[in-house]
């Protein structure tokens, strides 16, 4: 597979900013897919609120798109970045056809439709390179719905790097890095899978 974005930079369709705290991270990306619920029920009466039930991960893969809205100019109000973003989860997360159509009619009324489709595509690479990334490393999932829950890790690449960097410990890494991902409170996988990629990260880039 030819990969959309590099695998040592995975979040990598934006700049983001970097932080080393991996717990505070995820409960931002539960937060933006909070957000993105919140305005799309207020401003246009749709209820996504099962986006909430992979809150991080849904975060793990609208919030890179989020800002390469922010930062391309596409001069969209925030209620509107919000109508797409739950758009492209519906599709690519969840495969909802009730929660895309409603959201697409919307789209369409509001003369988004070329926009959307625009972000939808930058959203189906991230979310191909991400499986790409993962089954590089030997992970083997026979659900992809389910390993794309595990996207949550997109951002946070960057955070896994510099406590792989700042020790050379191996075991110690991933046993670190699994702790401050269960402290956030904000995350529901399974630790077995959730250990096994980790320790294929921490070899990969070690």
């Amino acid at each position: 597979m030819e990969f959309y974005i590099t695998e040592s930079q995975l979040k990598y369709i934006v700049e983001s900013n970097k932080s080393e705290n991996i717990s505070d991270d995820l409960k931002e990306l539960f937060e933006i897919t909070k957000t993105i619920v919140n305005d799309t029920l207020e401003k246009y009466n749709i209820d996504s609120r099962l986006l909430l039930t992979w809150g991080a991960a849904v975060g793990g893969l609208v919030g890179p798109l989020d800002n390469f809205i922010r930062n391309n100019n596409f001069q969209l109000t925030n209620s509107e970045i919000s109508l797409i973003l739950v758009g492209v989860a519906s599709t690519i997360v969840f495969d909802n056809e009730k929660l895309f159509k409603d959201v697409l009619d919307k789209i369409k009324t509001e003369g988004l439709e070329k926009t959307f489709y625009k972000i939808l595509s930058k959203g189906k690479k991230l979310k191909e390179s991400f499986i790409g990334f993962v089954t590089s490393l030997g992970v083997s999932v026979t659900n992809i719905t389910a390993l794309v829950r595990y996207s949550f890790l997109i951002p946070i690449i960057s955070d896994i790097q510099s406590l792989i960097y700042s020790s050379n410990n191996p075991k110690e890494v991933v046993a670190r890095i699994v702790e401050r991902i269960f402290y956030s409170g904000v995350i529901t996988v399974s630790e077995i899978i959730l250990k096994r990629i980790i320790s294929r990260i921490v070899k990969r880039f070690s």
